[in-house]
């Protein structure tokens, strides 16, 4: 009988402690765990809530996967349909190539690769939080996102024709 009181006397004495050093051992083991393999946390307690995570969502530029972006593969717009892919990524790196944009980089190693020289410019500009863009062959281009693109104005030609917007 002072065997069994014993034991329990240690378990309960003893587990605590065990909980105690265990909790603060598995952070740190799994944190450094973690680093090693490019996952950094705040604490222990955003790993206690990673646990609990069923989806996970990442940016489409790559740089949570290579640290920068990089291009996959070139989608042409309805009114880009006509123009050829390295035409179009040509036009895209040309005007490109003077703006500091973190995807700027991504369309001019993209360019490289395929070995696309780069064209001029004439009186390129960057709008901030629009885009860019230039005269590139006596017709005016713009690489932005949707809207800002179809501001060229009213009776100019489509994309592909000349003179137009790419």
């Amino acid at each position: 009988a002072l065997a069994t009181q014993l034991a329990i006397a240690v378990l309960v004495v003893a587990c605590p402690c065990a909980l105690g050093l265990a909790t603060p051992t598995a952070i740190t083991v799994g944190s450094g765990r973690g680093a090693k393999a490019g996952i950094l946390f705040r604490g222990g307690d955003v790993i206690e809530v990673a646990a609990q995570l069923q989806t996970v969502v990442f940016d489409k530029t790559g740089t949570l996967t290579l640290g920068r972006p990089l291009l996959k593969r070139v989608e042409r717009s309805a009114a880009a349909a006509a123009i050829d892919e390295s035409t179009l990524l040509q036009w895209a790196a040309s005007l490109e190539q003077h703006t500091r944009h973190p995807l700027a980089h991504a369309l001019l190693q993209a360019a490289q690769s395929r070995n696309l020289p780069l064209l001029e410019v004439m009186d390129g500009a960057t709008h901030a939080g629009d885009g860019v863009r230039g005269t590139i062959a006596g017709a005016e281009a713009r690489l932005a996102a949707g809207a800002w693109c179809g501001l060229a104005g009213a009776g100019q030609p489509s994309a592909g024709q000349p003179g137009g917007s790419r």
